[in-house]
C-alpha cells in the first residue's frame, strides 16, 4: 500500500514539473518575440525621427522617398528589404508636412507590411 502511495506522489510530482516547465518555456517565447518586436519599434522609431530632423533641418523633402533596411536595420536594395521607410507629401492648409512611416516589408515576417511607427514632420 506504502508503494503505491509513493509512485502516485511521483508521478504527480512529475506531471506538476512537466506542466510548469510547458508554461515557463511558453513564457519564454513570448518574452523573445515580444523583446523583438519592442527591439524593431525602437529602431524605427530612431531611424524616423533622423529622417523627421533632416526634413527640418534642410527645409524640404529629400529626393529619395523610400528607403529601404534589412533585417539588422542597415540601409539595404529594395530585393533584400525587410523594412521599408517612406516619407509622402502633406499639403495641409497651406502647411508643408511630411508623413514618415516606417513598415515591414512583404518579406518581414515579424511585421508583414504592418506599420510600425508613423511621424508626421513640419518643414
Amino acid at each position: 500500500m506504502k508503494s503505491r502511495l509513493f509512485l502516485f506522489e511521483l508521478i504527480f510530482t512529475i506531471c506538476l514539473f512537466s506542466l510548469s516547465a510547458a508554461v515557463c518555456l511558453s513564457l519564454f517565447a513570448n518574452a523573445r518575440q515580444t523583446q523583438t518586436k519592442a527591439d524593431a519599434l525602437n529602431r524605427a522609431t530612431l531611424l524616423c525621427d533622423s529622417a523627421a530632423a533632416q526634413i527640418q533641418n534642410d527645409h524640404g523633402l529629400p529626393d529619395e522617398r523610400i528607403y529601404y533596411y534589412d533585417d539588422s536595420f542597415s540601409p539595404c536594395s529594395a530585393g533584400r528589404a525587410a523594412w521599408i521607410m517612406s516619407i509622402t507629401d502633406i499639403q495641409n492648409a497651406g502647411v508643408s508636412q511630411a508623413q514618415i512611416q516606417f513598415s515591414g516589408a512583404d518579406t518581414n515576417f515579424a511585421c508583414p507590411s504592418e506599420i510600425l511607427f508613423s511621424l508626421t514632420a513640419g518643414y
